[in-house]
Order: structure tokens, then sequence, then C-alpha cells
């Protein structure tokens, strides 16, 4: 909830922040509005619009986790992750959508119950992204018809294939970096001055490991990991698929952005920590 409080907040702000680039006229203001974040041609705070998703969905994540567990406050949460979801969709993210897709799937397979149970809270969850998504759509035409006309660019990848492409043909002539890599301080510098790159960092997670790193860093990663889940063990015995839902997010983030060199996605590394450690109890009822 903290996390989700904190995520509104921001987006608050940049929503007043498109309030004052509009001379204060509401209406205009979220008419007219393309996104939230620093790509955003009417909003010049300088917070990425994909951070401010990513963040959204985490926060969505832990809400769905904790929803029906015992002395939880439904409504409020269902609050919460309604504002969430309206909010990610105005960063006119697509890797929000993709990961909050991925959440919603998981949550739905993990919830606890009879196959018809699940069903029918397949069928409330359904419904209840319907209408937030009209809710989006009427108030916000104009961001609605940018988010949409993403989908229909040729360059669906942003130019991440070709990054993956230059990074993958540089360790490939470079076996010293292979195995070693070029270390993590001053990172970007090095990367594009010293070894001529034309992006100064991997936008997939998993490169940037073994460019920083080498292999030896990537194995040690992935040991780390390993280490998270067998240490919670000791707190969660049982798991569901629900104690890996941030986990994952994180994991598919990751190999269309970064970790190492990206604090927020580092730091989240604990809330799947939390995640793991967390005996999700429900409720009779459920």
């Amino acid at each position: 909830k903290s996390l989700a409080t904190v995520s509104i907040c921001v987006c608050f702000i940049l929503l007043g922040n498109c309030l004052k680039q509009s001379g204060y006229d509401f209406n205009v203001a979220m008419a007219e509005i393309q996104r939230l974040g620093a790509m955003s041609e009417d909003v010049q705070i300088v917070i990425n619009p994909n951070t401010v998703g990513i963040i959204n969905v985490l926060a969505i994540s832990g809400l769905l986790q904790i929803y029906n567990t015992i002395g939880q406050n439904k409504f409020s949460i269902l609050l919460l992750v309604s504002i969430l979801m309206i909010m990610g969709m105005l960063t006119a993210s697509r890797t929000f959508l993709v990961l909050l897709l991925i959440v919603l799937i998981m949550n739905v397979i993990g919830w606890a119950g009879t196959l018809g149970k699940k069903i029918r809270y397949f069928a409330a969850i359904s419904l209840f992204c319907l209408i937030l998504f009209l809710v989006y759509k009427q108030m916000f035409p104009y961001n609605y018809e940018f988010f949409m006309s993403r989908f229909e660019e040729k360059d669906i990848l942003n130019g991440r294939d070709e990054i993956l492409s230059e990074y993958d043909m540089y360790m490939s002539n470079n076996i010293w970096v292979l195995f070693f890599g070029v270390g993590l301080t001053d990172f970007n510098e090095k990367v594009l001055n010293i070894y001529s790159i034309s992006k100064s960092v991997p936008h997939n997670g998993f490169q940037e490991i073994v460019v920083a790193w080498g292999i030896p860093g990537l194995i040690m990663m992935a040991f780390l990991l390993y280490l998270m889940i067998n240490e919670s063990s000791k707190y969660s015995m049982r798991k569901s698929l629900i104690n890996y839902i941030s986990l994952v997010v994180i994991l598919v983030k990751i190999m269309a952005g970064q970790l190492l060199t990206s604090g927020y996605t580092m730091l989240s590394l604990v809330l799947a920590y939390l995640s793991l450690c967390q005996n999700f109890k429900q409720t009779e009822e459920n």
C-alpha cells in the first residue's frame, strides 16, 4: 500500500503539471494529455513514462497479492488498483500493459479455490478491467488515441532489437569483455567513449550484466535469485504462484530494460523478496 500511495502521488504531480501547462483549464488538460512522463510533449518533469508504468504494475501486483488476505479492506485496495491502472494507461507505455496482463493472468491462475471459483474470479476481474478501460477512454480521449497508435508502429520494439544485436556483436568480438566485463563503475561513459557503442546501456538486463561483469556476473546474479527464493522458504514454506508475481514482473521487465544501472529495478528486488516470504492466507469465502 505504501508503494501504491507513493506511485499515485507521483502520478498526481505529473497530472498537476499537465493542468499547469493548459493554463489550469481542467477540460483541456484532461482532453489533450498525451503521456505522463519526461517523453511527453506536455509534461516536462524528468520521469520516464515506462518507469512510472512499471512502478504502478509492481504496486498493483502487491495490492492483488494481499487483496483477499484476512484483515484487508477490499474497497481501499480496489480504489488504489483502479487509480494505478488508469494512471498506468496514461503513460501510454506498452511495457506497462504487457506486465499488467502478466500480473492479472498469474493472479487468476494462482487464485486459491476450485475451478468454478477461478472462473468467477476471472470474470469479475475482466469486468473490472473493462469498466476501468471505458472510464479511461472516456476521460482521456487524446491519450487513448495516442496509446492505440503505438501498437500500429512498424518498429514496435522501438529499436531494442538493434541495440541487442549491436551489443551481441561487440561481445562476440571481445572475449575479454564476455568473460570479465567492463565493470560497473562509469559504465555509461565506458561503453560510449572507450568501446564506441552507440547506445550508453544495453536495453536487456541479462545482456547488461554480461557487459558489466561478464559471464561470471550472470552466474552470480542467477545464484542471488536462487538464494532469495531459498532463503524465503524459511518464512513461507508453501508458496503459490502468487508469491512469484513480483519476481516474474521484474524478470520480464529487464528483458526490455536495465537492471544494474536502474536503481528502482534493483530496489524492487526487495519487494520481490518480501512477496516470496509472505503467507497469503486467503479468507474462507474464497
